[in-house]
């Protein structure tokens, strides 16, 4: 049987573990383990002009959010440069794990995209998304709405983000498609060392962990905090371990807190650090105020690590309530997480139960595995429903009047 031959297309380096939270990686291995006969067409690169980086300096001035990386030159540099790639090979489909360098491709073959939010959708949701220009806006909105009109289909990594493409943007409802990232776990533990952690972790106490990159308030580091502190008052033998920059803990806190700093799990001896703790702890807390995808969660399930976050963004994609862990309100204060956290620990069957059910959903429906076989089912979908497309227009509602010159590098497509 012919093997369908996919171009991987992004501006980041897929054998970099680190890209986009390991993302990039991983989803072109799991599409090679899957059997698709991938090649590379990365990394794109634009090297910036002076009178860009300009701009953005005088921008962060004026307090404002501009993303460079959406202005109309490099979007177009970078359509560019994969057009001219992908002239000279032999493919059955592009794939691409984001929307900038694919969403202009005047290439005919299917297209087809996997990421996590659209930019509506991130807009006044993640800090960084707020008080932008007006061109960023207008760009980050072309972009996703050029991605949506030529692309075969669409796969987000949870429904939230899928919901925000069908309702925010002109797309044909039959091309979206959800599938969520996998654990980033090389090598997952067998079922007798989930065993026997699980038996392992002390019923006498509370072992909590968090994990963040630098986010520390839109990950919820102080309500984090704040649950320490009510389990701390209520006598409660805690302790919150941090994986993430070092921070400066409030002293009331800091005789219940161990930071072992940002781990690099490409590490041999970080990479057995961050699997003692996952091991060792009793819940993963996750207080994020915004998530499109929680990779940390996704591990944690790897490990029969119950996780506890807010109900908020892609997160019910990754941790469903009552099956591998629990979900809170954003405005659920601490004693609510708290009761929960006791409520669990004092039943030790119940708590175990719970351990394994979070082991089972990693097996299920949280590994790279399986979901890079649905990636690549849906990859192979695209494929079969080949149709030429002509390059991407704007929709109706949004069309810009029509212009007879090369438009300059702050107008938008």
């Amino acid at each position: 049987m012919k093997r369908t031959r996919v171009a991987y297309v992004t501006s980041w380096d897929p054998d970099d573990v680190g890209s986009l939270s390991g993302s990039v990686y991983f989803v072109r291995k799991a599409l090679e383990d899957a059997g698709l006969d991938v090649t590379v067409v990365a990394p794109l690169k634009y090297k910036w002009p002076t009178v860009h980086l300009w701009v953005w300096q005088g921008y962060n001035k004026l307090g404002k959010n501009y993303h460079i990386e959406r202005a109309p030159v490099p979007v177009r540099d970078y359509n560019r440069q994969a057009d001219e790639a992908l002239r000279d090979l032999d493919v059955d489909v592009i794939f691409s794990p984001e929307t900038i360098p694919v969403c202009l491709l005047h290439d005919s073959r299917p297209l087809v995209f996997h990421t996590d939010a659209t930019f509506d959708g991130l807009v006044d949701y993640y800090a960084g998304f707020t008080n932008m220009p007006r061109a960023c806006l207008h760009s980050g909105h072309a972009i996703d709405q050029a991605a949506l009109s030529r692309c075969t289909l669409a796969i987000y990594t949870s429904e939230w983000a899928a919901e925000t493409a069908r309702t925010l943007y002109d797309v044909d409802p039959a091309k979206l498609r959800v599938v969520p990232l996998g654990a980033n776990v090389m090598d997952a533990p067998s079922d007798d060392e989930l065993a026997q952690a699980i038996a392992g972790r002390p019923p006498g106490s509370c072992e909590l962990l968090f994990i963040y990159r630098g986010d520390w308030v839109r990950k919820g580091g102080p309500r984090a905090l704040e649950i320490v502190a009510e389990l701390a008052r209520r006598g409660r033998p805690v302790r919150l371990t941090t994986i993430g920059p070092i921070r400066d803990i409030p002293e009331h806190i800091r005789p219940f807190a161990r930071q072992l700093g940002l781990l690099n799990k490409s590490v041999p001896a970080e990479a057995a650090q961050y699997r003692k703790a996952m091991t060792d702890s009793q819940f993963l807390v996750l207080p994020s105020e915004a998530e499109c995808f929680s990779f940390a969660a996704a591990e944690a399930c790897a490990f029969a690590l119950p996780v506890l976050a807010t109900w908020t963004g892609g997160l019910p994609e990754v941790i469903r309530d009552g099956e591998n862990g629990c979900l809170f309100d954003l405005g659920a204060p601490a004693a609510e997480w708290s009761d929960c956290i006791e409520s669990l620990l004092a039943d030790r069957s119940r708590y175990e139960a719970l351990c394994r059910q979070v082991a089972s959903s990693y097996k299920e429906r949280l590994n790279w595995q399986t979901n890079g076989a649905r990636i690549a089912a849906i990859v192979v979908e695209a494929s079969r429903e080949h149709n030429s497309r002509r390059p991407p227009t704007w929709s109706r509602a949004r069309r810009p009047r029509a212009r007879t010159r090369t438009p300059l590098w702050w107008e938008p497509f």
